[in-house]
């Protein structure tokens, strides 16, 4: 019996290496928390407004902002992904350095164990200390929020960062490896630099939006289906609007599910650069708290625990069937 559960692993070893691999990553950025400031990612995204600063000009029309964006989107993606992957192949341990790419683009899970810090400086009254907190993973202006405002957008951004950080690094790094959970991390990292709830970004974004799209297609609906499943009402909200499509992208659906779990009042209008936009108000109870901040933590927690779960019964299905095979 153990020569052939020897034998069934040293066949698929590099499978299971992967495997073993992703696993501990989505464990370490759940319990590691790397202050934003440092992450690489947010240079990324600051690098990306700068890079939006100089060609998304207000006087051009939507075809000359979309090629621009277009344009923008290829230049910072693929020059990033080229460079990465060739030191990767030179590497002599490249085992270590795709631990590291992952790592690092998971690191947006820290949101969600820093929003628990958020709801407590709200609760305390330190409100500038939130507004600042919040503002490095918001694109939204936070310093005209209120307590219930920044109680609202940090639930909001829990619901944004967890529907596709880990579920899209898993489903990318499956489907194509490393080069995949570059690209597609990249590409959404532009969605969050600029958000198409942003009227400024509406065409310049066009590109980045429509790909990431795309590529959330098969892991945002499972992430909705396994966040929904034990709310019969977000279940059936879930299934009843299926087919429905939103200019405002994937984040809107699990924004209106959290809501509605929650039983409170999600969405309405943002502040970019001092312009006020409109986005979907979904109301389904009072205005949020700090409380309500922290029961959406401990979901979301949940939900990064579901996750492991789920990497863990995929590795022990694909080991019996080895063992079978034998």
């Amino acid at each position: 019996m153990f020569d052939t559960f020897l034998r069934a692993i040293q066949t698929d070893l590099a499978f299971y290496q992967n495997i073993g691999l992703l696993l501990l990553m989505v464990i370490l950025s759940s319990l590691i928390r790397i202050p934003r400031k440092y992450q690489p990612l947010y240079f990324y995204i600051e690098m990306a407004k700068r890079f939006s600063s100089k060609v998304n000009r207000p006087q051009r029309s939507a075809q000359q902002k979309a090629i621009a964006g277009s344009l923008s989107s290829i230049f910072l993606v693929f020059p990033i992904w080229f460079i990465i992957s060739f030191f990767i192949e030179l590497a002599a341990f490249p085992f270590f350095f795709e631990a590291l790419i992952l790592f690092i683009c998971l690191a947006d899970n820290g949101f969600i164990r820093e929003s628990r810090r958020i709801a407590v400086l709200i609760h305390e009254g330190h409100t500038d200390s939130a507004k600042h907190n919040l503002s490095l993973w918001c694109q939204r202006e936070t310093t005209s929020l209120s307590p219930v405002g920044l109680s609202k957008a940090c639930i909001e951004k829990m619901a944004q960062i967890s529907s596709t950080s880990s579920s899209l690094v898993i489903f990318s790094f499956l489907a194509g490896g490393i080069d995949a959970v570059m690209i597609t991390a990249l590409f959404k990292q532009l969605d969050y630099a600029w958000p198409q709830t942003n009227s400024a970004f509406k065409s310049f974004s066009a590109l980045p939006f429509l790909i990431n799209q795309i590529i959330f297609i098969i892991p945002y609906s499972v992430y909705l289906l396994l966040f929904s499943v034990t709310n019969m009402k977000a279940l059936t909200q879930l299934m009843s609007s299926v087919m429905h499509k939103t200019k405002y992208g994937v984040y809107s659906k699990v924004i209106e599910l959290t809501a509605i779990k929650l039983n409170v009042e999600l969405g309405g209008p943002r502040i970019y650069q001092q312009q006020k936009q409109s986005t979907p108000k979904f109301k389904y109870g009072a205005h949020p708290t700090p409380q309500n901040v922290i029961q959406a933590q401990q979901k979301f927690s949940s939900m990064n625990v579901l996750m492991v779960a789920g990497i863990m019964i995929y590795l022990f299905s694909h080991f019996v069937f080895s063992i079978k095979s034998f």
